[in-house]
């Protein structure tokens, strides 16, 4: 079994590699690998690791867990043998399983948690990300939350002509698969390539736009892209320019040139930046703001030069 071009063999690497899409993608590869016995003693290093694996991980991984014997609140997940429990603590985990009643069904809960608790995730040290909700949307198919994990092409239901408000932000990243992905949004179409992010305006379920990832201005020897940021589930805008050569601006929603002046971008937590001397830019967005002081602009598209395109939750200004 390989994750992220690694072959695993012990639960360490699994624990290093570990990405949740990728795993589930290939889950029947790590069934395989400890149902060879010369293997799977070896491949735990702790009697927790090995009772949830056989009691729990393997038959959810199959498709053939039961939940009788098993019960999950918000502080544990116990194990009965015999009417004597066995309670293992969530930690770090139990902010998440409140949350993911509702998206996911009792065994997949049940399951997931399993499989977090294996690899160290309650611990607060832990690198994993716990992702309930990108494994709920995998499992229904549905959009679930802003931060989208992918691991193969997507192809996104367009809004069509006439979108309809509320408008938000979503994030489409590729945290390990080695070749280029492909989104699509009706006529529109982007490459998403290990570690990269794109990000894109969306109508609930419907994609409105897909946005610039990478931009450049080769006279000003600018060049910036988006990459994925799984700890903030957000975007990072990583800036190289001839002056200070490289830059990470954090939680970017949208980013452009702005021809012979620099970079401009929208991020989630402020209103747009972009250079002082780029006057068509700064009238279009300050005459916007001045006149609706009560909507945040959430991403700009310059589709062409000083012709921009503002997104906020409640309109779009073309």
């Amino acid at each position: 079994m390989k994750l992220q071009g690694v072959i695993i063999l012990r639960i360490t690497d699994l624990i290093r590699f570990f990405d949740l899409n990728e795993f589930w993608q290939h889950r029947d590869a790590f069934l395989r690998l400890l149902a060879d016995p010369t293997r799977s003693p070896l491949f735990f290093d702790t009697d927790r690791q090995r009772m949830l694996y056989g009691r729990i991980v393997a038959f959810w991984l199959n498709g053939k867990l039961r939940t009788m014997g098993i019960s999950l609140d918000s502080a544990r997940l116990t194990l009965y043998d015999n009417n004597f429990p066995t309670a293992i603590p969530l930690g770090r985990l139990a902010q998440y399983v409140g949350k993911a009643e509702a998206l996911l069904s009792k065994t997949d809960l049940i399951g997931l948690t399993a499989l977090y608790l294996m690899l160290g995730a309650d611990d607060p040290a832990s690198e994993i990300t716990p992702d309930y909700e990108g494994f709920a949307a995998m499992r229904s198919g549905k959009i679930a939350g802003d931060f989208i994990v992918i691991s193969s092409d997507i192809e996104f239901q367009p809004a069509g002509f006439a979108p309809e408000p509320p408008f938000s932000i979503k994030y489409i990243a590729n945290l390990n698969v080695p070749a280029p992905l492909i989104v699509r949004c009706g006529a529109s179409a982007a490459t998403v390539d290990r570690g990269q992010c794109l990000t894109a305006v969306f109508s609930g379920e419907h994609c409105v736009a897909l946005l610039p990832r990478h931009v450049s201005d080769p006279i000003l020897r600018i060049d910036a892209e988006l990459r994925a940021n799984p700890h903030t589930r957000r975007a990072d805008a990583i800036v190289h320019d001839a002056s200070t050569q490289k830059r990470v601006i954090p939680g970017v929603t949208s980013l452009w040139i702005e021809a012979g002046h620099g970079i401009a971008y929208t991020s989630v937590d402020a209103a747009p930046v972009f250079p002082a001397n780029a006057t068509a830019c700064r009238w279009r967005i300050s005459d916007y703001m001045e006149s609706h002081p009560d909507r945040k602009i959430i991403a700009v598209l310059s589709n062409e030069p000083q012709n921009y395109i503002l997104y906020t939750a409640e309109h779009i200004s073309h």
